[in-house]
């Protein structure tokens, strides 16, 4: 049986017991609710508490790199299918709720059957209390806490990828234990317990008597993003916030390794990295700050983050990366986007009018990704240290609330360690839904 075939059968055998977890719901005819505007949820959230919700999402680029030929090596151009997701939430009886995200774009449409064996097929899963006043907590594989841009939906963003930075130093998900509480209508904490995700920070050479891979035990990591807004009504909002995480690596088998793209990426688009070496590095820090602000159609913000790798004496000493970028997008057909103050983000455009709603966007960002103290790895490599300046234009056609079809030109110079300064144009169509 091939691949894609299982793996279908797998995702239609979840989404049964989750219609299996949520039947109690429907024995009362009173509480069950079909809802099938964009998702499919079926039960009521307001009844007693059984509801199952199916979505997800499909992005396909197309990108086109334009350059002379040294600007261009490393960077072809294509197409990328850069998100194809399904994800099953639903309610379980009072305050207690799940959710399973699976990632089908790396093994669905993959041939390779070792991609299909290593890829990261799940992004979020756990088991959710929602039981206390102004709190929420969570225990599985979770997101972890970090900026105001990771944070946000990928179907919401403004502009096809996150910012350098971003892409750079945010955590993804981890295994452990997420909470977070909200205060007087201003103030929201989260924060996450955890250990990286399998397959992250784990690597190793060394072999033990019996011939196996010696891997050492997870280390813990701890996130927190404190956000504030004062004032945040329909089409007005102020928001800061700040992102802090720690994380300890093990002494003798870790690999560590900050990286980033350009704001347009095909399937093969070369990386820019920190080439730190595998068992060099002790922990590492990593902290952001955040603001923006909305009036009415237009938002802007700009965040700042800086990480600080502790590294054995013996391989050069600490390691020191930051970066930053300032963005406005501004929806010409007048909608406001909304902000959401519990996870402290603003949502996509809803088009008031059948013809959809038209947004643009600039951004310019920068990441630096190099240190003295870090020398460029051995041999030829697709991820070399280096900086990176990023000119992002966008432009975004919200056909409705599911569907949008977006433009974006990057002016992207990059200095990449021992192969020089790298010039691009690049050109980036995305075909987007969600539901």
């Amino acid at each position: 049986m091939r691949k894609g075939t299982k793996l279908k059968l797998a995702i239609l055998a979840i989404a049964g017991l989750g219609l299996v977890a949520s039947g109690s719901a429907f024995a009362d005819e009173r509480d069950m609710q079909i809802d099938s505007r964009g998702g499919i949820q079926l039960g009521n959230k307001d009844a007693r508490g059984y509801w199952f919700d199916l979505t997800g999402r499909i992005h396909y680029d197309v990108a086109l790199f334009n350059g002379d030929d040294n600007d261009r090596a490393g960077y072809p151009s294509g197409s990328n299918l850069r998100r194809a997701q399904i994800a099953m939430q639903g309610g379980v009886g009072d305050n207690w709720e799940y959710k399973a995200e699976i990632n089908l774009a790396s093994v669905a449409f993959d041939d390779d059957s070792s991609s299909f064996l290593t890829a990261n097929i799940v992004n979020e899963a756990y088991l959710a209390y929602a039981g206390c006043r102004n709190m929420w907590f969570a225990v599985g594989q979770i997101s972890v806490p970090f900026s105001l841009e990771d944070w946000a939906s990928s179907n919401a963003i403004p502009l096809m990828e996150t910012p350098l930075p971003i892409q750079a130093f945010s955590p993804g998900f981890g295994l452990g234990i997420y909470g977070e509480w909200q205060y007087m209508n201003m103030f929201t904490l989260a924060g996450a317990l955890y250990h990286p995700r399998h397959g992250i920070l784990q690597t190793s050479t060394a072999t033990g008597p019996d011939g196996l891979t010696l891997r050492g035990s997870d280390r813990l990591g701890i996130a927190g993003r404190l956000t504030f807004s004062p004032v945040h009504v329909p089409g007005h909002t102020y928001h800061f916030g700040l992102s802090a995480r720690h994380q300890k690596l093990h002494d003798t088998h870790n690999g560590l390794g900050f990286v980033a793209t350009p704001e347009v990426r095909a399937r093969s688009t070369a990386f820019l990295g920190t080439a730190i070496a595998a068992n060099t590095s002790e922990h590492y820090e990593v902290y952001g700050l955040e603001a923006a602000g909305q009036w009415g159609p237009l938002v802007l913000q700009a965040e700042y983050v800086m990480a600080d790798v502790d590294r054995l004496s013996s391989s050069g000493g600490d390691a020191d990366y930051n970066g930053y970028y300032v963005s406005a997008a501004y929806v010409l057909t007048g909608e406001a986007r909304k902000y959401d103050f519990a996870s402290g983000t603003f949502a996509g455009v809803a088009p008031h009018s059948k013809r959809g709603a038209w947004e643009v966007a600039a951004r310019y960002s920068y990441v630096d990704l190099s240190d003295d103290g870090v020398s460029l790895p051995v041999g030829s490599s697709s991820v070399a240290p280096g900086g990176e300046h990023d000119l992002t234009l966008g432009v975004t056609w919200y056909v409705n609330k599911n569907v949008r079809f977006m433009a974006n030109y990057v002016h992207a110079n990059i200095d990449r360690n021992g192969s020089g300064e790298h010039k691009l144009n690049i050109f980036g169509i995305r075909s987007q839904v969600n539901w």
